[in-house]
C-alpha cells in the first residue's frame, strides 16, 4: 500500500508562479498535481516533494514552499465555507421572510376589522409566504454538493504533511 504521494519537481520554479517574484503564489499546475492526487488516493497523509540535490541547502525556501501550500489550501477552504455559509444565510433570512409573510396574512384579517377586499389581499401574502419557506429550507439543506466536496476537499489537503526530500 502507498502511504504518501511522489511529486517530481525540476527546481522551485515548478512550485511557485513564474509570474511572481515574491514565491508566495503557487504554480496552478502543481497544485492542480496535488489534488488530483490526492482525489485518486484520498486516504494518503504525506506529500513528498522531489528535487534534485542541488537546492538542498535552501531550506528557507522549502519551508516557505510547504507554508504557502498550507496556506493556499486553508484560504480555498475558509472561501468555500464562507460560500456555504452564504448560502445558508439567505435560506434563513428566506425561511423568515415567508414565515412572516404567512404570519401576516392569518394574523393581520383577525386582529382588524377589514372589508372583504383587504383580507383577500392579505391572503394573497400565502403564496409569497410559502414560496419564502420552501425556498429557504431549500438553501438551509440543499446547497450544492460541488461547494461542500471543495470545502472537505481543500481541508484535507491543508492537514497533510508536506516534506521535500533530495535525490541526486
Amino acid at each position: 500500500m502507498i502511504k504518501d504521494i511522489s511529486i517530481e519537481v525540476d527546481s522551485f520554479k515548478d512550485i511557485f508562479d513564474d509570474f511572481d517574484p515574491t514565491r508566495q503564489t503557487l504554480s496552478r499546475d502543481f497544485i492542480e498535481e496535488i489534488k488530483l492526487r490526492h482525489i485518486q488516493r484520498p486516504d494518503v497523509k504525506k506529500v513528498r516533494i522531489i528535487m534534485p540535490v542541488k537546492f538542498k541547502d535552501m531550506k528557507k525556501v522549502s519551508k516557505e514552499a510547504i507554508e504557502s501550500i498550507k496556506i493556499h489550501f486553508k484560504t480555498q477552504e475558509n472561501k468555500k465555507y464562507k460560500a456555504i455559509l452564504s448560502i445558508k444565510k439567505k435560506g434563513v433570512l428566506f425561511c423568515t421572510i415567508g414565515l412572516l409573510l404567512c404570519l401576516v396574512a392569518v394574523f393581520f384579517p383577525t386582529l382588524f376589522s377589514l372589508n372583504d377586499t383587504v383580507i383577500r389581499l392579505t391572503e394573497l401574502m400565502y403564496v409569497p409566504g410559502w414560496f419564502g419557506m420552501w425556498e429557504g429550507f431549500g438553501k438551509l439543506f440543499d446547497f450544492p454538493k460541488e461547494l461542500r466536496d471543495d470545502e472537505e476537499l481543500f481541508w484535507s489537503l491543508s492537514k497533510l504533511s508536506y516534506r521535500f526530500e533530495y535525490i541526486t
